[in-house]
């Protein structure tokens, strides 16, 4: 999970770059991301592995006079299907949301929110990871599936 962690952090710094010209706020961005077949989740004594589906994207970036621009991403499952060892296939629910915030100067600090539950076990995703402008990072990982 961390790899995809830096993943999303690259393509949002590149958006980021491509959107930084004029002071102006887009128009939401909408597109599909589907996860590899094979992928592990684990989750304490249980690995799960991605059957199907992936994640419906939702992005909106907006650049202000001052030149302060904010990135805000949301990733909803869309028909994710996992497997546990013994083959049960379970649904995934829930959302990843992105907040990114630079200003003029470029200072900035980004929030990344995950609350993903596996229906029909006690499994989830439940975390808040804080990029600081200091550089530190504020890591609370909560779910069964930790992202470290």
């Amino acid at each position: 999970m961390r790899s995809r962690l830096a993943a999303l952090t690259a393509m949002s710094v590149l958006a980021l770059a491509l959107s930084a010209a004029p002071a102006m706020a887009s128009g939401a961005v909408h597109g599909y991301m589907e996860l590899p077949v094979g992928e592990p989740v684990a989750c304490g004594a249980t690995t799960y592995y991605v059957l199907s589906g992936g994640f419906f994207e939702t992005e909106r970036i907006a650049t202000g006079p001052s030149g302060n621009t904010s990135v805000i991403e949301i990733l909803e499952t869309r028909n994710l299907v996992v497997e546990n060892d013994a083959h049960a296939a379970f649904d995934v629910v829930g959302v990843e949301r992105f907040g990114l915030s630079v200003n003029a100067r470029g200072t900035y600090q980004e929030t990344w929110a995950f609350k993903m539950r596996i229906v029909g076990t006690g499994d989830s995703i439940n975390a808040l990871v804080r990029f600081l402008p200091t550089g530190g990072i504020d890591w609370f990982d909560l779910g069964t599936c930790p992202l470290s």
